[in-house]
C-alpha cells in the first residue's frame, strides 16, 4: 500500500512540475489515470468552451471517488463565471446523481454549486424530477425492507433522502404541489432524525401554507430538528 501511495505522489509530481497545454489537461480528463485526472482538474485555470464544459463535467459520475472529489471541488469557481452557466445547465442529471454521491462532499460542493444554475428553468425542473424521484424510491425501498435487514440498508436510503431534500431546497418553485406534500407526508416521522432535520430546512423555503408542519417539527424531540428555520 505504502509503495502504491509513492508511486502516486511520485507521479502527480511530475505532472504538476511539466508544462502541459490545454490540450493535454483535457486529453487527461478523457483518458488519463485516476492521478493523471486528478493533476488535469487541478491544473485547470478555467473552461472556455461547451467541449471542455463537458468533458470536465462528466468526470463527475460515474469514475474514480478521488476523481469525483476533486471535480466537484472546483465547480463553484468555475460555475462563477456567468460565460460557462449556460453550458453546464445542460447536465441536470449529472447534477442529480452527483447530488447523492456516497461521498458527502461530493454532495456539499455540488448543491454549493447550483445556485449559480436556478435561473436556467429546464435545468431546474429535470433536476427537480430527479430528486423527487430518488425520494420517491428510496422511500419505497424502506418500505419494502424487514427487521431483519441490516441497519447500513436503511442508511444507504436516508442518505439519498437527505441530499435530495437538501439539494431540492434551492428549488422549491419548480417542484409540483403533489410531489412537495408526498415528501412531507413520508418523511416528518421518519425515524432518522437527520431526515427530520433535512425536512424541517426544506420547509422554511416554502409558503406558509405549510407552517403547521413547521411548527409540529419544532416540538421535535431531537435539538436539531426543532431549531431549524
Amino acid at each position: 500500500m505504502n509503495s502504491l501511495l509513492n508511486s502516486d505522489f511520485e507521479k502527480a509530481y511530475i505532472l504538476f512540475e511539466k508544462e502541459l497545454s490545454r490540450e493535454d489537461l483535457f486529453e487527461l480528463l478523457k483518458n488519463g489515470t485516476v492521478v493523471e485526472k486528478q493533476v488535469a482538474v487541478l491544473k485547470l485555470d478555467k473552461i472556455i468552451s461547451e467541449n471542455e464544459a463537458e468533458i470536465f463535467i462528466s468526470n463527475l459520475t460515474g469514475c474514480d471517488g478521488k476523481i469525483r472529489e476533486v471535480v466537484a471541488s472546483r465547480l463553484c469557481e468555475f460555475l462563477k463565471e456567468t460565460s460557462v452557466q449556460k453550458w453546464f445547465s445542460n447536465y441536470s442529471e449529472i447534477f442529480a446523481n452527483a447530488t447523492i454521491d456516497i461521498d458527502s462532499n461530493v454532495c456539499r460542493n455540488v448543491i454549493d454549486a447550483l445556485s449559480f444554475l436556478k435561473k436556467y428553468d429546464e435545468f431546474a425542473k429535470e433536476y427537480c424530477k430527479k430528486l423527487v424521484q430518488f425520494i420517491k424510491t428510496a422511500i419505497s425501498e424502506i418500505e419494502s425492507f424487514s427487521f431483519k435487514d441490516k441497519k447500513y440498508k436503511y442508511n444507504k436510503q436516508y442518505f439519498k433522502i437527505y441530499w435530495s431534500l437538501e439539494g431540492l431546497c434551492l428549488f422549491t418553485d419548480f417542484i409540483d404541489i403533489s410531489d412537495i406534500e408526498f415528501i412531507i407526508q413520508n418523511t416528518k416521522d421518519c425515524s432518522e432524525y437527520t431526515v427530520r432535520e433535512k425536512l424541517a430546512k426544506f420547509i422554511t423555503f416554502l409558503p406558509n401554507k405549510y407552517s403547521n408542519v413547521k411548527d409540529t417539527l419544532k416540538q421535535d424531540e431531537n435539538y436539531y430538528v426543532k431549531n431549524i428555520g
